[in-house]
């Protein structure tokens, strides 16, 4: 038994050593000689840190580590709280970065390193564009023609970057540097954050997975994409997602159900973001809302309302006193709400959106009667 024992720890020894290779990577951070930085390992959802190295007096350093064949691993380089190099090491592969202490970084020695150091520069290139756009909307009137366009601004580059990550998804479906895309986030808002996003989760999972069947961020992406699926309606088909022309929202109405901006039917809708604890925005409901919603309806005129209201309660009982005839929403986070950064509403009242089946409507009215125009025009 024990000679038994023997054959099989040295049959494993000798299996586990031909499924693992080293995998490694060298490189160099100026002006960083002599100083600490980190390795980390994405873990699924979460960095473990692999070691500590010390970076040579010319400023190079190395590193060699296991990686199962199939199971490529995302690596990453800190130097204090800055990533200095990101890297994807497959099963003997040797790699190259030169970065500074600032985060900019160029890496060599695969095609899938490559592409992951594109996926990093676009994302923070988003992120510094919706940061920047927030910052001027703190500077100007939050109900001026201004704000309002600053508001539509930081929209397009929303949907834009979203429509270029599904462009980078289709072309690159067999590279592991997509993962990361799936979980990018615009605040505490996904960039994948509709329910037809299924879709491409699925789609990008299978074909991952004819390369590596068994990566852990392979079978993330499944069940995420099952997790998805499950929240698709019966009449949604996997097969033919359609690119979105405004951000989906999607929140409880009166009774608890699930409303999504994109079912909503009409021809011409009014996005309008409110709170009902203010009186003037109530006013506008009844003074401004109600007879344009009466006088185009049958013409095609909708409206999605979302309001911003912690106490649910005292929300519902303004719409039901007011009989509001449109789909009305409750969000409850309230200011913490991630559609308030995703829409780059600076302040309520008045803070809404002209939108028609082809997105945003490039106009903005002053009064009601310019709105009254507006809708005129759209819903001759």
């Amino acid at each position: 038994m024990k000679r038994l024992n023997n054959a099989i720890g040295g049959a494993l020894a000798l299996l586990l050593c031909f499924s693992c290779s080293q995998a490694g990577f060298k490189g160099t951070v100026a002006d960083a000689a002599g100083k600490d930085v980190v390795v980390k390992k994405l873990a699924v959802n979460k960095y473990t840190v692999l070691d500590t190295l010390k970076v040579a007096e010319d400023g190079s350093l190395s590193y060699k580590l296991p990686v199962k064949a199939g199971c490529p691993e995302f690596v990453y380089v800190y130097y204090g709280d800055t990533k200095v190099a990101s890297m994807i090491l497959d099963k003997g592969s040797k790699v190259s970065f030169e970065a500074d202490t600032l985060g900019a970084y160029t890496v060599s020695g695969s095609a899938d390193c490559d592409l992951l150091a594109t996926v990093e520069k676009d994302y923070a290139a988003f992120l510094a564009k919706e940061d920047g756009l927030s910052w001027r909307l703190t500077r100007v009137d939050a109900n001026s023609s201004q704000a309002a366009a600053i508001r539509r601004e930081m929209t397009d580059e929303y949907v834009a970057y979203y429509r270029s990550r599904i462009k980078l998804i289709l072309e690159n479906p067999y590279s592991i540097a997509i993962v990361p895309v799936f979980y990018q986030t615009l605040g505490d808002m996904p960039v994948f954050s509709q329910n037809t996003d299924a879709i491409h989760f699925d789609n990008a999972a299978k074909n991952l997975e004819t390369v590596y069947p068994s990566s852990p961020y392979v079978r993330a992406l499944k069940l995420e994409a099952k997790s998805r699926q499950q929240g698709l309606s019966l009449g949604t088909r996997i097969a033919g997602a359609e690119e979105v022309a405004y951000p989906e929202i999607e929140l409880p109405d009166l009774y608890g159900e699930k409303k999504k901006l994109s079912e909503v039917d009409g021809k011409f809708i009014i996005l309008h973001f409110w709170t009902a604890l203010e009186p003037t925005q109530s006013m506008f409901n009844t003074d401004t809302l109600l007879p344009l919603y009466e006088k185009y309806y049958d013409k095609g005129l909708r409206i999605y309302q979302v309001s911003f209201d912690a106490d649910k309660a005292s929300w519902a009982t303004v719409v039901k006193n007011q009989n509001l005839p449109w789909t009305s929403v409750c969000d409850s986070r309230g200011t913490a709400s991630p559609y308030i950064n995703l829409y780059g509403i600076a302040s309520l009242p008045l803070s809404y959106f002209l939108l028609t089946g082809e997105g945003f409507v490039n106009e903005q009215a002053n009064d009601d009667k310019e709105l009254e125009a507006i809708i005129a025009k759209y819903l001759k």
